[in-house]
């Protein structure tokens, strides 16, 4: 797990780019979910340590859910009427802001559990 240590741009990419090609996201879509910003001071990249944190766990989750990693990729892009998505994906939640991001992680950390 990565610690709230600020990395720099080219280590988070490369740490985030892997999990990003099996959850078959784009650049963008990881830019997007990560917090993808440019620092004012020096004009570089940043990607937020808590949120791709929390897209670690939803795809540690998926794959303890799906031993298929297409599986686990497909079931982000899919709607669900489960809460907290009420007809949205979990893509959808994940890109709009921390606090929804944190609530996907929370649903497949739940459904990753043995119950």
């Amino acid at each position: 797990m990565l610690s709230h240590q600020k990395y720099d741009a080219e280590t988070l990419h490369r740490l985030m780019l892997p999990v990003a090609k099996e959850l078959r996201l784009s650049r963008l879509e990881l830019f997007s979910i990560c917090g993808y910003q440019t620092e004012i001071e020096n004009d570089r990249p940043v990607l937020e340590t808590r949120k791709c944190s929390l897209l670690l766990g939803i795809a540690k989750a998926l794959n303890v859910l799906y031993t298929d990693p297409q599986r686990g990729a497909r079931r982000l892009r899919r709607p669900s009427s489960d809460e907290p998505f009420n007809g949205d994906s979990p893509m959808d939640l994940m890109q709009r802001s921390e606090k929804d991001l944190q609530q996907v992680r929370r649903y497949f950390d739940y459904r990753a559990q043995p119950h």
